[in-house]
């Protein structure tokens, strides 16, 4: 009797500890499960905030039809180097319109645009304002090679620094280098093309952002008078590679520029744009409207202070990607040419 008593207890002593190791081995595999699923979602969110910061380095550093520290004569230069492009607002690319008598290839600008932006994330839900600054800094060099043709090079970094949302804070660093070149015959054709290469540092909110990409774009401008003209162009912005591939994208653009000099002080420049921005992954396409506006004041050759609006629209095949965003505020802008 005893012993079966022994025996029996042993039987549950060790369906016990059969029961807790299976217990324990659960615990642990369905803890293991959650860990990992909750690193998946937040990376998952990570990326695809990363593609989104993407949207709004476009939008703020330098908004379409924003030309920062432009002096632009009735003759269409611009202190006797080319006037730079509506399509691609870094002082990189740029508009040749007719030569100049002194050519001052170098321009080195340093510029604090301001902005109260509606939607901060450009989320789809959830949507806060806040107000942001996004004090920047470039060189170009753009020397003149034959009578049409122009080597573009410039260095670009700007910092976005958000008053409420400084998980979202982050830097852009762009490095390019193409040529521009001017089609006389053709109503003055401007093409170009050039290598780009984008970094986006994240400040904590989001995964950094390499990318390297080829651009090709043609322009055409029609001057009305000494001092107005309306530029269409069209371009294309291949990703040739980067990381995390999640967020790279090929974006094809045209756009309609209007530009106009009231005074010799005071200009007024316009845009609508309509992009298509293929993403290498995730099967995701994303149509987008930006329409901006800026009155920009020369108050001498080096100083320009700017006031500045976008409104943007993006509408996704995937419906979390949608958003519309307004953003207005100014710049003040200090270039140096020579």
């Amino acid at each position: 009797m005893t012993s079966e008593i022994h025996c029996a207890r042993r039987v549950g002593k060790d369906a016990l500890d059969l029961t807790n190791c299976l217990t324990h081995r659960f615990s642990r595999t369905a803890l293991a499960i959650c860990a990992c699923a909750t690193i998946a979602i937040f990376a998952g969110k990570a990326k695809a905030q990363t593609a989104d910061t993407e949207d709004r380095s476009q939008l703020l550093a330098n908004p379409p039809g924003f030309h920062p520290g432009r002096n632009v004569s009735e003759q269409g230069v611009d202190e006797g180097t080319a006037v730079s492009s509506d399509n691609d607002s870094d002082l990189g690319t740029q508009e040749i319109l007719r030569r100049a008598p002194v050519y001052q290839p170098f321009t080195a600008l340093v510029s604090v645009p301001f902005f109260y932006t509606s939607n901060v994330g450009l989320s789809h839900q959830n949507v806060r304002s806040d107000f942001i600054t996004v004090p920047q800094e470039s060189v170009s060099y753009v020397p003149h090679i034959t009578r049409n043709l122009y080597a573009d090079v410039s260095v670009q970094d700007s910092y976005f620094a958000y008053a409420h949302s400084s998980e979202l804070d982050f830097n852009s660093l762009d490095l390019r280098a193409g040529l521009d070149y001017i089609f006389t015959e053709c109503h003055n054709l401007i093409v170009r093309g050039y290598y780009d290469f984008n970094r986006l540092d994240s400040k904590g909110g989001f995964q950094d952002f390499d990318n390297h990409s080829f651009n090709v774009g043609a322009e055409l401008p029609f001057r009305f008078g000494q001092a107005e003209q309306i530029s269409i162009g069209t371009a294309a912005n291949i990703s040739a590679g980067g990381t995390p591939d999640i967020a790279r994208r090929d974006q094809y653009d045209f756009y309609v520029g209007y530009d106009i000099n009231l005074t010799r002080a005071f200009s007024i420049d316009a845009v609508e744009r309509f992009s298509v921005r293929d993403y290498v992954q995730g099967n995701r396409v994303d149509v987008s409207e930006i329409t901006a506006l800026s009155a920009n004041y020369r108050f001498n050759r080096y100083i320009t202070g700017s006031f500045i609006s976008t409104f943007a629209v993006n509408d996704s095949n995937h419906d979390t990607f949608d958003y519309g965003v307004a953003n207005v505020g100014g710049a003040l802008s200090l270039a140096v040419k020579f």
